[in-house]
């Protein structure tokens, strides 16, 4: 399964994130700071993508410039000059002026109307580049040569954590707000079925990595791939994937106490549901047998449906079904039980339940 290929070119919300910023660069002329996790998921084959979209879309590759080692405002200043300015006219600059004020009036050719992808930045200078874009937009289409205000575009990727003052010509796109949890369900959903997962125990396995992976859909399929073992031991699994990956996951991972708490969450998603759905189906198919035993009279309740499991196997044997089933009756009121006094099943007790045993 070409796993990267099928989350940046199939799922919805990560599809259109890619639309979203082609879009604003391309056709909206505005430029684009997009912030993303620490571990995004498949992040060079997303590069790639944007890269090969720009150029499909305009039909040549995007000038890329790079700032690392950029750590002053004389830095900076000085990369601006060298990679956006007319050599002729750099000698003129004053640093009382804006940057970006000058660079618009006097830029090269190869970032007029052109999208520039800049490398290396970080979230300590993110503002500079967000008011250099802003002073160079705003002077470029006052002053472009063809008097049609066309400019160029910038593309800026750097990790959360950054606060930017927002304007017209430059817009924030955050990666954690981009991307909804449907489409992280529905990735792992697809990833599970082809992984070979019993389809009865796929919406447990979803949801333990949902809880556990967080925004990380790349570790989560990692987990996916081992979803045997995984289902068996998550903690240790888990433990073990992000060491050797280097990838973090979700903040609750790092502790076992908060980790079997987020397990428990899936098993009551999950699990709760199916011990109702036991709870009334038993009831539905013995009805007349509840009825005829006096259960209900002894309970002061009319209606079968009002009471509860343990009830049931209190009355057992008062009801004529078959002793396999009294067995069930216990066992899925034993569960219900735990589950109600925050207590996890275990992965074999899970399975009993998913696969309706």
């Amino acid at each position: 399964m070409a796993e990267k290929n099928i989350w940046w070119s199939q799922v919805g919300s990560a599809r259109a994130l890619i639309d979203n910023i082609v879009g604003n660069l391309l056709d909206s002329g505005v430029s684009v700071i997009l912030t993303v996790p620490e571990d995004m998921p498949w992040e060079n084959n997303f590069d790639e993508i944007v890269r090969e979209r720009l150029y499909a879309s305009a039909g040549r590759s995007p000038v890329t410039i790079c700032c690392d080692g950029c750590e002053t405002m004389k830095d900076f200043t000085a990369l601006a000059l060298d990679q956006f300015c007319k050599r002729d006219h750099r000698i003129r600059y004053r640093y009382n002026r804006p940057i970006g004020t000058f660079v618009g009036e006097n830029p090269v050719a190869t970032i007029h109307d052109n999208v520039v992808v800049v490398e290396g930045a970080v979230s300590g200078n993110l503002q500079w580049w967000a008011d250099f874009v802003r002073d160079y937009t705003r002077a470029a289409e006052v002053s472009s040569q063809d008097g049609n205000g066309k400019h160029g575009t910038f593309y800026i990727k750097v990790k959360e954590g950054a606060e930017i003052t927002p304007s017209r010509e430059v817009v924030h796109i955050e990666y954690s707000r981009a991307i909804s949890q449907y489409s992280r369900h529905a990735f792992y959903a697809v990833a599970a079925e082809e992984a070979g997962c019993n389809y009865h125990m796929c919406d447990y396995l979803v949801e333990l990595l949902l809880l556990c992976c967080g925004e990380d859909v790349e570790l989560g399929y990692i987990c996916l791939k081992a979803y045997s073992e995984f289902l068996r031991s998550p903690y240790k699994v888990m433990t073990r994937i992000r060491k050797s990956f280097g990838r973090k996951g979700a903040e609750n991972v790092y502790d076992n106490d908060l980790f079997e708490r987020e397990i428990f969450k899936a098993q009551l998603k999950t699990l709760f549901p199916l011990i109702e759905e036991f709870r009334l189906d038993f009831i539905q198919r013995n009805e007349k047998i509840i009825r005829d035993s006096g259960i209900l009279r002894d309970e002061n309740v009319s209606d079968p449906a009002d009471l509860e499991l343990g009830t049931y196997y209190y009355y057992r044997d008062r009801l004529a079904v078959p002793e396999g089933l009294k067995d069930k009756l216990k066992r899925y009121r034993e569960y219900r039980n735990r589950l109600a006094h925050l207590q996890i099943l275990t992965n074999e007790e899970a399975e009993t339940i998913l696969l309706r045993k």
